[in-house]
C-alpha cells in the first residue's frame, strides 16, 4: 500500500513534503538560536566515590 502524500488537519489538506520542510526550517532556526557556547576552561568530571568528597563539594553538587 502506498503512503498518502497529503495529510488532512482540521479539514485542510497539506502536502507531507511541505510539512517536513517547514519542520526542518523550525529546527534549524531553533538550533541557531540555542547555539552552544564554548567553555572558558576545560571541564573535567570528578569521578571520586561519594565518601571521598569533602562536605563543600557535596553542597555544590
Amino acid at each position: 500500500m502506498k503512503r498518502p502524500d497529503v495529510v488532512v488537519i482540521d479539514g485542510r489538506a497539506y502536502r507531507w513534503r511541505d510539512l517536513v520542510k517547514l519542520r526542518k526550517a523550525q529546527l534549524d532556526a531553533w538550533r541557531a538560536e540555542h547555539a552552544r557556547q564554548p567553555a572558558l576552561f576545560p571541564l573535567r568530571d570528578d569521578r571520586r566515590p561519594v565518601f571521598e568528597l569533602s562536605l563543600g563539594m557535596l553542597q555544590r553538587a
